[in-house]
């Protein structure tokens, strides 16, 4: 049961924060819009939500926190997971969606992988989850955002 909901509270997180793929598979806009939000960044996680322990962890730590997902929000930073369950079947679009995204990042596997891309200077930066809080982990996020932004 405990699965079923993490499950869905993981589906229903990648219908909200989904982005354009526009923007993802031909990296030709510097900000992008949903409705009344302009994102300059969105941070990638790569996640196995029904199987990866650590992703499990971060996804009840933090992806799932109100503080966390206001903190995006007012960052203008948009939440993009990118999940690969091993017991629920992905729609064939969704992934070949994954796909893409994961060869535009070079991502290699390991779960979960956290990739912040700023919309500002088209640049990447994968970096890792050290089990902080979600406050902590938003500053990590900025952090590494301001790194690729100088």
């Amino acid at each position: 049961m405990n699965n079923l909901k993490f499950s869905l509270l993981f589906s229903l997180l990648l219908s909200v924060y989904n982005i354009s793929a526009r923007c993802i598979v031909n990296f030709d806009c510097k900000t992008i819009q949903n409705d009344s939000q302009i994102y300059t960044a969105t941070l990638y996680v790569f996640s196995g939500s029904d199987w990866c322990a650590p992703c499990i962890n971060l996804y009840k730590k933090v992806l799932n926190r109100n503080e966390f997902l206001q903190k995006m929000d007012s960052g203008n930073i948009q939440l993009q997971i990118i999940d690969f369950p091993q017991r629920t079947q992905l729609s064939p679009e969704l992934l070949k969606y994954n796909e893409s995204v994961s060869e535009r990042f070079g991502f290699e596997g390991s779960f979960p992988t956290l990739v912040i891309y700023s919309f500002i200077t088209r640049k990447f930066k994968t970096f890792d989850y050290r089990n902080q809080s979600a406050v902590a982990f938003y500053i990590e996020i900025v952090k590494n955002l301001r790194q690729l932004n100088e």
